[in-house]
């Protein structure tokens, strides 16, 4: 059971990370559990989310919504579009959310058969789940209430705006390219072993049009 054993290692984790703090003479034990337990508060809104994502993926499957989407879509959806759609509707969820697990936990049920009814073959529906697993990531990475985003502005000690605002760029840059030169062939049946060269290759040049060089000053 997956969930039993992320709960068994981050447990482990907490008692070997007190007990090194403890014996290194960091912390006391007392100051330890309490800084366990101020971390424990910041990730409150994080177990919630992920609650109400895994509640609304079981209603969805109660209800039957990806029976119901295969009927409505399967004949009527391009199915080079498909992995596209599949993975901007991801980052949507997920930019929103600031979840990329939750996003995961609601389309991951919905992909798989409606990609299946739409063309089935094994390479089409691993393409479309890669774009779940993606677009929640790329969402998550550009969300400004991600909890990633969130400490990493923190851990660097920048202006939390500013941080989500510099990086979306990068990702955007990215999240393009993906589909341009990933999705949308992979729709027609283009080889990975074609698109992802040809996807290094207009990096790099758009990397080398677009990008500037920072300038750099030493500190003495």
């Amino acid at each position: 059971d997956a969930s039993v054993a992320l709960f068994q290692a981050a447990l482990l984790a907490s008692i070997v990370a007190i007990l090194m703090a403890v014996l290194q003479k960091i912390m006391s034990i007392e100051e330890a559990i309490s800084e366990w337990v101020g971390g424990m508060k910041t990730i409150v809104i994080t177990g919630v989310i992920l609650l109400l994502a895994w509640s609304l993926g079981g209603v969805i499957g109660e209800l039957g919504t990806a029976d119901y989407l295969v009927g409505v879509l399967a004949g009527s959806i391009p199915i080079f579009i498909l992995p596209t759609l599949i993975f901007v509707l991801g980052a949507l969820i997920s930019f929103a959310t600031g979840t990329s697990y939750g996003t995961m936990s609601i389309l991951m049920p919905l992909t798989i058969p409606l990609a299946w009814a739409v063309n089935p073959e094994m390479g089409f529906v691993i393409v479309c789940t890669s774009g779940v697993l993606t677009g929640a990531i790329f969402g998550d990475h550009c969300s400004p209430i991600s909890d990633t985003t969130i400490l990493s502005s923190m851990g660097t000690s920048c202006n939390h705006i500013e941080h989500v605002r510099t990086q979306i760029y990068y990702a955007l840059f990215v999240a393009v390219i993906a589909i341009v030169f990933g999705y949308i062939p992979a729709g027609f049946g283009v080889q990975w072993y074609i698109s992802i060269p040809v996807a290094i290759v207009v990096m790099y040049i758009g990397l080398r049009v677009l990008g500037e060089k920072v300038p750099f000053e030493e500190v003495a």
